[in-house]
């Protein structure tokens, strides 16, 4: 039977979600390093699924692909050894998928992304917690691989799901945010732009400007502005994003890198 200590491992663990889900990174970081710590103290807990999940996340907040894809994956097993509800294994193959794709797996993170769909409710009602971000990670994955009319299509169920709670919530902008990126895929740059916009004025408004929610918006501003032509304003973003994601990640974090990156190749900028 599983003890009081076990309980604290899930409480940490889902302090860590909400830290992430806010945009306190470095908080998410001490929380369930904290949480980490005590798991590997008792040698094994039923919440170590849940623990890696939520550490998956947060590699993929800060950019740290490999390690997410790596959480992630262990995640999966062990939810899966743990009969764990298959909605929750399916959104572990999301961040999978999505840190794969990061890193130029496509191909593995197409049937990591297709297997996590598989658990995904159809009607708008059930699950609502996990659900849109497993389509979501749909989406961004298949337009990368040049399907744009199924990308879209998860992302949109996504965001009906997600617009069921009434409220505005991070589900909406990270939906805004993965419908943007499909659009800038498919060379839809005025709907993307339209959709970036949205995901960044409501992580203004969720959150606050430090975010990275805030980066990838941005981010997306900046790519769309540069390919439509528009140099300054593609500066301006791109700018933007590299201030608030060097504030947020450190100057030379992996979160930072991308953003600098992105103004580096934009030679007009400066």
């Amino acid at each position: 039977m599983w003890g009081r200590d076990e309980h604290s491992v899930q409480s940490l663990a889902y302090i860590g979600k909400a830290q992430i889900e806010l945009g306190h990174l470095g908080e998410a970081i001490s929380v369930l390093g904290t949480a980490e710590a005590l798991s590997s103290s008792l040698g094994s807990t039923y919440y170590d699924a849940t623990l890696l999940r939520e550490t998956a996340a947060l590699y993929y907040a800060l950019a740290g692909y490999d390690g997410a894809a790596a959480s992630a994956a262990k995640a999966v097993r062990l939810s899966q050894e743990r009969n764990i509800p298959k909605i929750r294994v399916a959104y572990c193959k999301s961040i999978e998928a999505l840190a794969l794709l990061r890193i130029g797996k496509l191909s593995e993170a197409e049937l990591l992304a297709a297997s996590a769909l598989k658990e995904c409710p159809k009607k708008p009602g059930r699950s609502p917690v996990f659900a849109p971000r497993i389509l979501y990670a749909a989406c961004v994955v298949e337009s990368h691989a040049g399907n744009f009319a199924d990308a879209e299509a998860y992302c949109r169920r996504g965001l009906d799901i997600a617009s069921q709670s009434k409220r505005e919530t991070r589900d909406l902008s990270l939906g805004y945010l993965a419908l943007a990126e499909a659009q800038l895929e498919a060379g839809d740059l005025a709907h993307s732009r339209e959709a970036a916009s949205k995901g960044r004025d409501l992580t203004v408004k969720l959150f606050g400007e430090q975010h990275q929610d805030m980066v990838q918006a941005l981010g997306l501003l900046a790519k769309v502005s540069a390919k439509d032509g528009n140099i300054a304003d593609g500066c301006a973003d791109a700018n933007r994003a590299v201030k608030i994601a060097t504030a947020l990640f450190g100057e030379r974090s992996l979160g930072a890198a991308g953003p600098i990156h992105a103004l580096r190749e934009m030679g007009a900028c400066r």
